[in-house]
């Protein structure tokens, strides 16, 4: 991981720029009203489409937060009325980023640090399952899915999926057919692609590292992830597929709730 961090002492007058600091030059987001990168994520309006697609929005819900990266969800989460925020994540660099966020911007969500479907397993019941970005770095994504659908009323799922009429042919020298997997399902087959990080290729991975901890992932089919929820319960709400800008990985965002 890049030497970025260097113990030491601060000798400026505190402030949230001090503290933001401590990650100088690694950050991916732009923090609002700070010096930080460069990316426009804390504008995110993923969190707001979510909230207009349900009863009451997000007024007084319980959220599970899975993979925070910066924060930048969690804030908008909490601005648009949770009544309160589990928020877990398991890259430590990350976790201690969203420590320093809460304390920057007064935020009220408990940040936790450890396994996203481990989290799940532990977890009991929340009224919104908020999984954006984390599916598709899952050893087991069936698994995630079916824990989200016992642990929340409601899903919130971004993710990448696998089409390989969509995926351009930059992007599928990542896969290895050769480690594909075959889940058994109760509803028929479902096939697990897998794909690598390429990790071997970095000299340091970057403190704000997207990926997961193992190289090798399993990207599930469209169709599987709507079957799998289906299968538990649950009604697609809203629905909307896109690619990534440049093209080359398609994704989709989904809301779906348990039927009643």
């Amino acid at each position: 991981m890049s030497d970025v961090i260097h113990t030491g002492y601060e000798t400026r007058p505190p402030s949230p720029q001090t503290i933001v600091d401590i990650f100088a030059g690694a950050w991916k987001s732009a923090l609002p009203g700070l010096t930080s990168g460069d990316a426009e994520m804390f504008e995110d309006v993923r969190p707001a489409w979510f909230a207009s697609a349900i009863p009451d929005g997000l007024n007084l819900k319980t959220v599970l937060d899975l993979g925070p990266f910066e924060a930048y969800q969690t804030r908008q989460l909490e601005k648009l009325g949770a009544l309160s925020i589990d928020s877990v994540e398991g890259n430590r660099i990350n976790f201690l980023k969203c420590l320093c966020l809460k304390e920057v911007y007064g935020l009220k969500a408990r940040f936790k640090h450890g396994d996203l479907l481990g989290a799940l397993r532990e977890a009991t019941a929340y009224d919104v399952v908020w999984a954006s970005g984390v599916l598709y770095h899952m050893q087991d994504p069936v698994a995630f899915l079916e824990e989200a659908c016992r642990v929340g009323t409601h899903l919130y799922i971004w993710t990448h999926y696998f089409d390989q009429n969509l995926i351009s042919p930059d992007q599928l020298r990542h896969f290895i057919p050769d480690h594909d997997r075959n889940h058994a399902h109760e509803t028929g087959n479902i096939r697990l692609y897998a794909r690598s990080y390429m990790i071997p290729d970095y000299s340091n991975l970057p403190l704000y590292w997207e990926g997961a901890p193992e190289d090798l992932t399993y990207w599930m089919g469209l169709d599987d992830i709507r079957r799998v929820l289906e299968h538990k319960g649950f009604d697609l709400v809203r629905f909307e597929t896109a690619q990534m800008d440049p093209p080359g990985l398609p994704c989709l965002q989904l809301v779906a709730s348990r039927r009643l």
